[in-house]
């Protein structure tokens, strides 16, 4: 059984112990804080950092006592505001890699429609390769980044398509990829573009008034290619249950992966 003590501390004195106990199932810790842009001041920014300083040293001491390493991964946010708020490059000294959450770029929280995770966009910022530059100027080397893809997209209803102003009255949705497959891409009515400057695909209805961005097999193995390039540690899903019953997008990923 794997185990060890941290002081905890009540009222400025040590009151007990506290025992994280676990049998081995897992090989370490995986912290996904996401934050508002508005929220963040340098005081939390400096105390996110000690809470990763501190859960380090206690990995250290379990390392130390029991000869097992285990992993710190840390989930990032790829607004500009957030990133360029943290002490990145303090936090990249504690952690395995960074969960790049390369996606929702554009979504229903915005005026008018864009793509949710295209590798490359008319403004830098809003893209896959720009926010990894971004990030990299924060101090972060793509050796210690995972690039985060997604296996979701979003509808948007009572449309004129890509870059038109959303209707905040009618229904905009994330929606699963197996739900994209099942509802649209066979769907007649829904024609399918490819945007050869974003490597992303995309399906408008005229009939019904709706656009959907989304990745497809093509997106997502370019995405691959694109984290093999720039020498990223590797790939991660959100989320697994957004595949469909055959499990094409992981069979896609896994074959890209390899190549």
């Amino acid at each position: 059984l794997d185990f060890y003590d941290h002081p905890f501390v009540l009222d400025g004195k040590y009151k007990r112990f506290n025992h994280l106990v676990y049998e081995g199932l897992f090989d370490g810790l995986d912290i996904d804080w996401e934050w508002s842009q508005h929220d963040i001041t340098p005081e939390l920014s400096k105390a996110y950092t000690m809470f990763i300083q501190e859960l380090k040293r206690l990995l250290l001491f379990r390392e130390k006592n029991l000869h097992k390493k285990s992993l710190l991964t840390v989930a990032l946010q790829v607004t500009p505001k957030i990133y360029k708020s943290l002490q990145l490059e303090k936090v990249a000294r504690n952690i395995d890699w960074f969960h790049i959450m390369a996606y929702d770029f554009f979504g229903p929280f915005n005026e008018v429609i864009g793509f949710n995770a295209p590798i490359c966009g008319t403004s830098l910022v809003y893209s896959v390769d720009g926010a990894l530059q971004r990030i990299m100027e924060q101090g972060v080397s793509p050796k210690q980044m995972v690039l985060g893809l997604p296996l979701y997209g979003y509808v948007y209803e009572n449309t004129d398509g890509y870059n038109t102003k959303i209707d905040k009255q009618a229904k905009a949705k994330a929606v699963s990829y197996h739900v994209i497959k099942t509802m649209y891409l066979n769907n007649p009515s829904y024609k399918k573009s490819w945007h050869f400057y974003e490597k992303i695909p995309s399906l408008y209805s005229k009939q019904n008034r709706t656009f959907i961005t989304y990745d497809g097999e093509d997106s997502l193995a370019k995405k691959v290619n694109f984290a093999k390039n720039k020498r990223m540690q590797g790939v991660v899903l959100w989320r697994l249950s957004g595949d469909d019953a055959e499990h094409s997008m992981v069979h896609v990923i896994a074959k890209a992966m390899k190549v």
